[in-house]
């Protein structure tokens, strides 16, 4: 039968419980006759990248330190290809005692048709992080799925406050806004999809029938590679369109809010103006009118977002 894999996004805002989901699997698998034989590897990016580290990177933000989103980027880089290279080791019975080391994963593990369900623990709130995953399932032939714990700010917070290592609440907050919910029905590699509004009330039975279809069925590679190419930019387009909305949606609260102050008349009508202005910008970014510069055109990050912003601003007020 060989060895089969089943690489698993488990996604959430800080203080979800993913790390307690994650670890309730592993553990209640020996409960289940029809999981026995599967072994768990959890993969905690908050013990990959220490809190204390990501804090390091949130004030090295502030203080306008201009590699701080590479560095950020490089250390999730490196999660990603150490996974890469676990699935690897995983298919083709080879021993890497780093690897291995890195994952908690004992070397008596392989070579035995073993079965592996390996939980990605992250955030996870761009559908890109998670995309590139499901490009690594794709690349293994391995199976892919997700489980996404969905709760709102203020329960993030209040479960927060109960943690040892608190995740500061104004990057929950931030979190929140840019947050991007699996969507199987609009994008066919997030299905299947798992669901659930607590760590404590998941249904495992169902989470368990899930897993068991992911691994049955592995994610093949695409024959077309334009296929795969245009999946690639429809995301970026979307993520995009979803930036923009959260950056104008924001404008509009600050312009009106000005307005106020200086020219408390007709404030109705202004408001309805300056809400028309933000709504014409959103169609064209949707319909791909509006041409943004090619470093802006596919995807927002910490290196781009203050271009994207100014682009958008002369967009608003061209149309105000």
């Amino acid at each position: 039968m060989g060895t089969t894999i089943a690489l698993t996004v488990v996604m959430g805002l800080p203080g979800a419980g993913k790390s307690t989901l994650c670890e309730t699997l592993a553990s209640a698998s020996s409960e289940n006759p029809d999981l026995e034989g599967f072994i768990f590897i959890h993969v905690c990016f908050d013990t990959l990248i220490p809190l204390s580290l990501q804090e390091k990177f949130v004030e090295a933000k502030k203080a306008g330190v201009e590699d701080t989103a590479e560095s950020w980027k490089q250390a999730r880089l490196e999660v990603y290809l150490n996974v890469d290279k676990l699935v690897s080791c995983l298919k083709t019975d080879y021993y890497d005692p780093g690897v291995f080391k890195s994952f908690n994963v004992h070397r008596t593990c392989i070579g035995k048709d073993s079965k592996f369900v390996i939980l990605l623990d992250d955030n996870f709130y761009y559908r890109s992080m998670r995309y590139e995953y499901y490009q690594l399932a794709r690349k293994h032939t391995v199976g892919f799925m997700q489980m996404y714990i969905d709760i709102n700010y203020n329960v993030a917070i209040k479960q927060n406050s109960n943690r040892t290592q608190r995740v500061p609440e104004a990057v929950i907050q931030s979190m929140a806004e840019k947050f991007q919910p699996p969507k199987p029905t609009e994008n066919r590699w997030e299905d299947p999809t798992f669901v659930t509004e607590s760590s404590d009330g998941t249904d495992l039975k169902a989470l368990w029938d899930m897993i068991l279809l992911s691994m049955s069925s592995p994610v093949l590679p695409v024959e077309n590679n334009e296929l795969e190419k245009e999946e690639a930019r429809l995301i970026c387009s979307r993520n995009v369109a979803h930036q923009a909305d959260l950056y104008l949606r924001s404008l509009v609260g600050k312009t009106i809010k000005e307005a106020q102050n200086t020219s408390p008349k007709n404030n109705k009508d202004f408001a309805a103006q300056v809400n028309t202005a933000r709504q014409l910008v959103m169609a064209s970014v949707r319909k791909g009118s509006l041409l943004f510069p090619p470093s802006i055109a596919e995807n927002i990050d910490d290196t781009n977002k203050e271009s994207f912003e100014k682009f958008l601003l002369e967009e608003f007020k061209r149309n105000l």
